[in-house]
Order: C-alpha cells, then structure tokens, then sequence
C-alpha cells in the first residue's frame, strides 16, 4: 500500500471566509443585473426569444392556420411554363375570372401592378374588366420610403396599382427586431390600409402588427398557379371549396420576391408574412409583449427566492431543485407563447445558467473553506506530534541513565500518544493500491489477493467439476454460501437450480417436509401437495448449510438421499428419485461431534468426499483493503479511504468475518455521505475499532485546556501550542460543549463537570461560564426569529456555522430550535 499525501493549494490558505453575505450577493446580484439588461435591450433578444419558443413548442401545441384563407403561389415552375416573368396579365384576368366562378371571398395580389409600356393595352383592359366584374379585389401598393413619425407611419411618395379595384393594402414591413406590419399608412392625404387588413376586413387595436409565425408556411392550404388551372379544367369539383375563400395570390420563387425571416422555418417569401398576418387578424393571435415586463421580473425573483429555499441543502439538491424550476417555468412560458405571447426566454436560459454558474461557485468557495479548516487541523496534529516525539526522545534519552517506574510509565504513555496522533494525521492521508501485483483478484463474486484464498479457489475449480459431494467447513460469515454457488456455476449443473437450505434455522419436521416435501394431509395446514427442496433441485444443486445442527433422526433420512438418491415425502410411501449434487457447509467441528457421539460417522463420510476449509479473515488479513474497495465500488459511490482507517480495519479481530466487514463499511458509507465527504476517515467506524488508533482534533484541543485550567488565556496558549489560530481552537471547544449538552439533554452542571473533567470546582465554574456566553449567544440571535423554519433560521444565522465543524452541526441545530 502506498500513500498519496492530498496537498492543498496555497490561495486556499489565504482565501477569507466565503461569508453568506457572499453566496447571497452572488446569487441576487447577477439576477439584478441580467433583469436590468434585458429590460434594456429587450427588443435585440425578442429574435431568441421567438426562436427558443418555436424550438421548444411540440408539435400539437403549435395553431393551424385559419382554413378560410388560401394561398395560391406562383412558383418558379409556373414561371417557366408560362413564359418567364413578369406573367402577362392575362393569367392574372383568367384567375380573377376562374376564382370569381368559384364564389370566393376576397382575391388579393401581393403583386405591385404599376402601368407597363411593355404589355399592350388589351392586356391591362382584360385584367381591369376581370377586376372590376369581380368586384373582390384587393391590390398591393407600396411606399419607399416610409418612416415612423409620432407613432405613425408615414411616408413622402406611394406606388398604387395601376388598376381600379374593390380595395388596395400597402406592402410594408418592418423586419427588426421581429417582422412588423403598420396598420396604415399615411402619404400625403391618403390613408391606406396594410394589405392583410384590406384583405381580411380586419385591424389591429396597436398601430404596428406584430406577426407571429406560428406555424410553418407550409402549414397553410395552398395551390400552385399551374395546378389550380389544371384543376379547374380536369377536376373542377376539387376547388368547390374555395367558396367564401380568402385567396391570396403572390410569387414565392425566391429570385423574384423580398425574403421574409421566420423563426419558425428561416427564410420564407413576402407572400407568407402576408398569409399570416391576415391569419393573426382573424383570429386575434398577434404577438403580444404585454406580459413580457412582469415575465421576466418573476423569473428575476424567482432564482434567489429558490436559493433560499434550497440555501441548506447539498449541491446536488440545489441544482436539482434550481433546474426542476427552470422546467417548470419554461414550461410556463412555452404555454403563453404557444398562444400570442412574447416571453422572456432568454433571459429565463441566461438566470439559469448563470444561477447554475454560480451555485457551483459557492460550493468551491465552501470546499475551500472547508480545506483550509482541515489543513489547519492537519498542520496542528503535525506540529504536536513532532513535539511529542522530540520529548519521547528526551525522555528515552534520560531514562537510560535513571531506571525507575514513574519515567517508564510516562514513556510508554507518550509511545501511546504518539501512536494516535500518527494515526490522525495519517487520517487525511489517502490509501491507495500499490503495484500492479497487488491487485485484487475477483473470482465468481470472491475478492482477494491472499495466498490462503488463491489455494481455496484453485480447490473450488478442481471439485466443480464433480458431481461428488463438497463439505465445506469455515466460520461464520467466510462465504460458505459464496463458495457453495460457484462450484456450482463452474459445474455441468449450472443450467439448473441451486437451491440453499439453513438446516440450522428450521425444526426436524420443518426441515424435513422443506427438503423431502409432503402430500395433502400429512399435517394440519398440508391442504396440497408440495415437492420439497430435493425435487426442486433435481438435475441441479443443493446446498446445506449449518448441516452440523441437523437431529440424528433426521441425519438417517438424510443419509438415505446421499446413498440412493431417493426420498419420500411427509405423509407418503412412494419412493421418488432426484438427482441432485449436495454441498453442505458448517461452522462446526463434525470429527469432534462424530467422536461425541451427535453426528453420525456414516453420514459425515458420505459429506466429506471432498473438503475445502475458508480460512478466517482475521488469517488473511491482506485481503481487507480489496474487500473495502469492492464494497465501496459496490455501493456506486466515488469514496476513497484514508489510511488510518485502512489500518485501523487491518487491525481488526473480525469474528463476523467478511460479513461483519461488509456491515462495518456499510455503516461507514452511511457516515462520510452524511458529512459529504470524499474520503472514510476514523471518525466513519465504529469507537471499538478505532479507540487505539486516534486523537480526535477536538480531544486534542479539550486536553491543552484541562492542562492550562480553562483560564482567560488557556485559548490562546492552546492555540500557539498547535499551531493555530485562536477561532479554530474556539470553535472546537463550542462544538464539545454543544454536543455534550445534547447527550446530558441539557444539564449544564453536568456538562460543565464532564467538559472540565476534574473534581476542581473552580475549574469548574470556569467552564459553566463559557457554555453560559455560548448558550446566551445563541439565544439572542435565535429569539427573535422564534416561528421561523429552521433552515430560514439557518441562513439568517449562518455566521453561527461558518466555522464550526461540519460533525457539530447537528448539535447547534438542535440547540437554535430550543429558542425558535
């Protein structure tokens, strides 16, 4: 084994206390300040946030465009099968006159028909005569140079169509922050409406329509110029449904049309803003940012509030609880915006992050803290112990030349006391493995690297094979039943059962009717017919433990099994036949009890064909540090050892064996969680392992002061004696009290008595007084927020647990709800 010394980076030792003041400005100030930025530049993040929405809405929570409206595109196809572009007007006649065939509503042109000098005027006068029978539709007129001017949109010149219709629409758009529609539009004494509102009848209550892309362009009902046609003469009865349509009409081939962004598709042509601004009239589903202000301020106050709900819990707890709201309010806020809300997305992923950011901040701000407190204890421990071994030395040195009792006594005392602290300060030391052949070795659930189990498992390899009996002796909690399962898994049996009987934990005629089974009748409660073990087991394995406890009457059944391989059950005549290998095991030793007369010679050498004897663990002691490492990889968690611990179990007497290890480290797993810590020290075993092998810091600590009388200065000479500052040696002797108040349920006289630990009455007083200032402390901070929960108290009192010892905790916790 070899020892990895965990050194502590020095800005760890110069870094200040990590106050709560701290952790609760890095927690308020980042959301102060990011709801402040947003608030700023609100419009520049409405892009994201439209995008985050889109991207996070599922599919069936997403509206379907408005059926009423249809959109017939004329794409680069058609261009090119009717001529190239600009179309003649006369296509734009035939549709006028086809869709006004088919009774539909309103026909729009999100085409800017200004006079040609290259069409004749037979062309424009078919067009305008179609227009003008029809008397339904809307033309597209555009203003260059348009402006926003006290909340209006106005502008200096305007494109109108060239021909007489039932109602025209401007085409502007504004494109930033998100595509924008002015209601209307005023140049000169003309007020003209947008296209979509002249389409559709309809207006917004806000002079800029705000649109909102809900859908795909796609999602819309549409019809290629050329596939209309083609209907309208082979399937006329297809378009029947364009009756009272909205139809509009546009070019959506991207050579020949202005590109529109949507943050639910990317690019799409100026026809589709058009189609879905005339679906937000109808349905009154344009963007709406009249919550977006109070959105963002409850997500501003929302991250702090949930760190001080959480502030007392572990990292884990608090990112869990920190991102389980994050979920929760996104959620939220996809909902709103699935509907016509803007919400502040972005701000919601940017505090999330940042919170996230920052939670993990404090917690190394915390570890770090938490280093420097464990370094000071170390270098305290290493400067006692240097001392101590300088004075041994002395002693040694000077006992040479003066035999008598009193130094020999005071040496072996010192030996005592530097065993202890060389095992606490070996106890921030970490165990690890050493060369590559000292690895463990794992073997069907047996780990080890011991001569004695290599012999065991070498034996386990040749019997397998056999269908003779095993007799397997070994204490308890060796791994009888371990063993007994892998000669069976190494076996031509393993396809079959192995079944595993405690002989010892059952009466003779329990045991009997168990192994042997019974018929309908055999006793009171045999209300079936039940096979027993044997049966179960044919073709497999059986195996026996505690075989050495079985009565000698049933110790002749049993022999029958082994010799003819046949059985009756309870209550029956009827011979069945099994056949099944039998392993049996005990604790006991059976040549003693064949000797004695209790266990039969014939059966005992039908079960001892073949023998393998586990030696105890107290025997093979270099295989206690693999057995810990599999029991903690066992139990998934990332925990090391430290190296007195690994000593103190090496020492061990271990009479429960692999067992009772396994439940010592269980235990210890259970400890270091609580503490979060990384690392089992001696304070995770149990006090009968570890009361020859450590100081603890606190009774290191607790002795200087006994010595120096708990006088004014005793705290400050302790202190300089370990090497350390006055607060450390405080603290310490405030977590001894505190615990020693809770285990005498409060008596300070008794407490008092057993901290001072002398029958010096004056001492005495001396050490009531101090838990007295302790107590009223505590009390005066903690009264005033009597009714509050306690970890609410905790956040408010978090100076009272800065530099206490994580382990005394629990005891100050218990002390502040005696005031609350």
């Amino acid at each position: 084994m070899k020892v990895i010394y965990k050194e502590i980076p020095e800005f760890f030792r110069v870094t200040n206390n990590f106050s709560s003041a701290g952790s609760t400005s890095l927690r308020i100030i980042p959301a102060v300040i990011i709801t402040l930025f947003v608030l700023l530049f609100r419009t520049s993040f409405e892009p994201s946030d439209l995008t985050l929405s889109s991207s996070l809405t599922p599919g069936f929570m997403k509206n379907v465009p408005d059926t009423n409206i249809v959109v017939i595109t004329i794409t680069g196809t058609d261009i090119d099968g009717l001529g190239g572009f600009p179309l003649k007007r006369s296509y734009y006649a035939l549709l006028t006159r086809t869709l006004k065939k088919y009774e539909v509503k309103t026909i729009g042109f999100e085409l800017l028909f200004a006079r040609s000098a290259t069409e004749t005027d037979y062309y424009d006068q078919l067009f305008q005569q179609e227009i003008t029978a029809a008397g339904n539709v809307v033309l597209s007129a555009f203003a260059p140079d348009s402006r926003i001017s006290g909340g209006k949109v106005t502008a200096d010149s305007l494109i109108l169509p060239a021909f007489k219709a039932a109602a025209s629409g401007h085409l502007n758009y504004q494109q930033e922050p998100t595509a924008s529609i002015p209601v209307n539009l005023i140049s000169g004494n003309i007020l003209i409406p947008s296209f979509s509102s002249a389409v559709t009848g309809a207006a917004d209550k806000d002079d800029m329509l705000q649109v909102n892309f809900f859908n795909t362009f796609s999602s819309f009902r549409r019809l290629s110029l050329l596939e209309f046609f083609r209907l309208d003469t082979s399937n006329p009865d297809s378009l029947s449904f364009l009756k009272d349509k909205i139809i509009l009409t546009g070019v959506t081939d991207e050579k020949f049309t202005a590109k529109i962004h949507s943050w639910q598709e990317g690019d799409v042509p100026g026809l589709a803003l058009h189609a879905f601004a005339a679906d937000n009239l109808l349905n009154s589903r344009a963007l709406n940012g009249s919550i977006y202000i109070p959105l963002l301020i409850l997500a501003g106050i929302l991250f702090p509030g949930i760190w001080f709900l959480s502030m007392n819990r572990s990292l884990r707890v608090r990112l869990a609880v920190l991102f389980g709201s994050a979920a929760i309010l996104a959620a939220l806020f996809v909902i709103l915006a699935s509907s016509v809300y803007i919400v502040p997305l972005t701000a919601l992923v940017i505090y999330t992050v940042t919170a996230a950011g920052g939670e993990l901040i404090i917690s190394l701000f915390r570890e770090k803290e938490s280093a420097r407190a464990s370094l000071g204890e170390l270098e305290s421990l290493r400067l006692l112990l240097d001392r101590k071994t300088r004075q041994l030395e002395q002693l040694e040195a000077g006992s040479s030349e003066k035999q008598d009792t009193g130094s020999h006594e005071l040496i072996a005392s010192l030996k005592s006391e530097i065993e202890k602290l060389r095992s606490s300060v070996r106890d921030e030391e970490i165990a690890e493995p050493g060369s590559a052949d000292q690895q463990y070795i794992s073997f069907e659930g047996m780990v080890f690297r011991s001569q004695a189990m290599k012999q065991t498992v070498n034996l386990i390899k040749k019997f397998a094979p056999s269908d003779e009996t095993v007799l397997i002796i070994g204490e308890s909690g060796t791994g009888k039943e371990l063993t007994a399962k892998a000669l069976h898994t190494l076996s031509a049996r393993s396809s079959k059962p192995f079944l595993a009987v405690n002989c010892g934990a059952l009466s003779e005629s329990l045991l009997e009717s168990e192994l042997f089974g019974h018929v309908k009748g055999a006793f009171t409660g045999a209300a079936a017919d039940k096979p027993g073990r044997f049966e179960t087991a044919d073709q497999g394995t059986i195996f026996l433990d505690e075989i050495g406890e079985i009565s000698e009457n049933f110790q002749v059944k049993l022999l029958r099994v082994l010799q003819e391989g046949t059985l009756e059950r309870v209550g029956s005549s009827k011979t069945i036949k099994v056949d099944v290998r039998v392993i049996a095991a005990t604790n006991k030793n059976l040549e003693r009890a064949v000797k004695e007369g209790k266990f039969r010679q014939d059966l005992y050498y039908r079960l001892n064909i073949l023998r393998i004897n586990l030696p105890p663990l107290r025997e093979r002691k270099e295989d206690i540090y693999p057995l810990v490492q599999n029991f903690i990889a066992q139990s998934g968690q990332e925990l090391k050892i430290s190296v007195a611990a690994s000593e103190a179990l090496q020492a061990g007497e271990w009479h429960g064996n692999v067992r009772e290890l396994e439940s010592v480290i269980k235990r210890a797993l259970v400890f270091a969680r609580g503490e979060k810590k990384s690392v089992i020290t001696l304070a995770d075993l149990p006090p009968e392992l570890t009361k020859n092998f450590s100081l603890s810091y606190e009774e290191i600590v607790l002795q200087s002061l006994r010595e120096k009388g708990f006088g004014h200065s005793s705290f400050t000479e302790t202190a300089k004696e370990l090497g350390t500052g006055r607060t450390l040696i405080n603290e310490h002797f405030r977590g001894v009290v505190l615990r020693t108040l809770s285990e005498q349920q409060y008596d300070i006289g008794k407490t008092a008595s057993l901290v001072a630990d002398t029958p010096d009455q004056a001492v005495i007083e001396k050490v009531r007084d101090k838990i007295d200032t302790i107590l009223e402390n505590i009390r005066q901070d903690a009264a005033p927020l009597k009714g509050m929960h306690l970890s609410e108290v905790k956040s408010k009192l978090s100076a009272k647990y800065r530099n206490l010892p994580k382990k005394f905790h629990e005891y100050l916790d218990e002390t502040v709800q005696r005031y609350i």
